[in-house]
């Protein structure tokens, strides 16, 4: 899974895209969408 999905997630779905961010960054994949 790449962190273009979840960069597209950002506005009303910010929250829930945060969360995603986290979850894949506790993975410990590079997620761009972090930022």
């Amino acid at each position: 899974m790449n962190g273009t999905p979840v960069a597209l997630v950002t506005g009303a779905d910010g929250a829930i895209g945060a969360a995603i961010a986290r979850r894949l960054h506790a993975d410990g994949l590079c997620v761009v969408a972090a930022a």
